[in-house]
């Protein structure tokens, strides 16, 4: 995606600056490489990735304590890093030590906390610990207070359906797709591009489970909605084109 090669760009050329002038020892430096290490995962960069954080988390750890915020940080991205490259022993050991450190020290309210149950839940997710995913995620959900008029549900029930169909739950994985919808449909409006998103994802699921009728509705009602908006973001469209052309559903 080319705007984050050019966040990436940017970041590294703040993080140099910040190295060369305030010191490769300074907690503003080694928030920005935490910074920079995420551009690097959602880039594909692993093991760039892993180089740039594991010695700002060694060093956070000797100087501010495992319990600090700026390390917890670094921690949830070191743990998922490990889980992207199969080090999902390891993923999981600093992933459950950061859980509880982000409880202890930041409590159950805290961004980083809440951030830190998906991380966690993904590595489980890696390793095929459904259950122990849907979990964590679920805690979030009550624990947050998140109701159907928080746009972050959107994302957290497309995980949780995601997760319940790994888990040999389709029906409940159903639910949870539908229910993204709704959430889309009703806080966005159905002539937002986050709506069509969701559509997306929903024809998608449907092709995935081999149910062709209902997977069928969502073709038309996408065909409809991109032949009438000429806007239509090219990668929502190029998704929709790729998928129509897998010919798993069919009138």
């Amino acid at each position: 995606d080319g705007d984050i090669e050019a966040s990436l760009e940017n970041m590294q050329l703040a993080a140099s600056i910040y190295e060369e002038v305030l010191g490769d020892d300074h907690l503003e430096t080694w928030e920005i490489k935490t910074n920079l290490t995420v551009l690097l995962n959602l880039s594909g960069r692993f093991d760039e990735a892993i180089a740039t954080v594991e010695p700002v988390y060694q060093k956070q750890v000797e100087v501010l304590g495992a319990g600090h915020k700026a390390t917890i940080y670094s921690q949830t991205a070191l743990a998922r890093l490990y889980g992207e490259v199969g080090r999902l022993d390891e993923a999981q050991l600093l992933g459950e030590s950061m859980l509880k450190q982000a409880i202890q020290e930041l409590g159950m309210a805290h961004p980083l906390t809440a951030g830190g149950h998906f991380s966690l839940a993904q590595i489980y997710q890696q390793q095929g610990q459904f259950s122990a995913a849907i979990e964590l995620i679920e805690t979030v959900l009550k624990n947050e207070g998140l109701d159907e008029t928080n746009e972050r549900v959107i994302g957290t029930y497309n995980t949780l359906a995601d997760l319940y169909l790994s888990n040999g739950d389709a029906k409940t994985a159903t639910e949870f797709k539908e229910k993204s919808l709704e959430v889309a449909i009703n806080i966005l409006t159905e002539e937002s591009p986050r709506a069509w998103t969701q559509m997306l994802n929903n024809f998608e699921f449907y092709l995935k489970i081999k149910k062709p009728e209902k997977a069928n509705i969502y073709r038309d009602k996408l065909t409809e909605i991109f032949a009438e908006n000429e806007a239509t973001s090219e990668t929502l469209l190029a998704r929709f084109k790729q998928l129509n052309s897998g010919g798993e559903a069919s009138h």
